[in-house]
């Protein structure tokens, strides 16, 4: 009789620890390679996950001569608008907090390095785990 309350209980205990354990979505940004990027007419949202060196771009001359003009620095959790650029692995839409516009007259930024693991999709979730504190 009393194995058998303990085996009732141990089931019952594991049950409930079953029942407690979250479940998480893992939602993995898409690779720099993915088609995901490639729509430069509609930019995605993303938040940056670290702080990036992004350059300003002279865009007056042929595109093989292209050259940085100035160098800055963003923010961790800044929220910006990118997109693959066709000789530039990302370039940068819109405003750009602490920076300004992303293009203008004969400039445009990016971030020279082909990954994405320096930013992250633009959610609620997202936005309060990457904001400064």
């Amino acid at each position: 009789m009393k194995k058998k309350w303990l085996n009732l209980a141990a089931i019952a205990i594991m049950g409930v620890s079953a029942v407690a354990v979250p479940v998480c979505n893992v939602q993995a940004v898409p690779s720099f390679n993915s088609s995901y990027w490639q729509r430069p007419l509609h930019p995605r949202k993303v938040i940056t996950t670290k702080r990036v060196r992004i350059w300003k771009i002279n865009a007056n001359v042929p595109g093989y001569e292209e050259y940085p003009m100035k160098k800055k620095w963003l923010k961790k959790g800044s929220v910006v608008r990118v997109s693959q650029l066709a000789s530039w692995p990302w370039g940068f839409e819109g405003h750009i907090s602490g920076v300004g516009p992303s293009h203008g007259k004969g400039y445009f930024w990016v971030y020279n390095k082909s990954t994405s693991n320096w930013l992250a999709y633009y959610n609620k979730k997202n936005l309060k785990k990457y904001a400064g504190k």
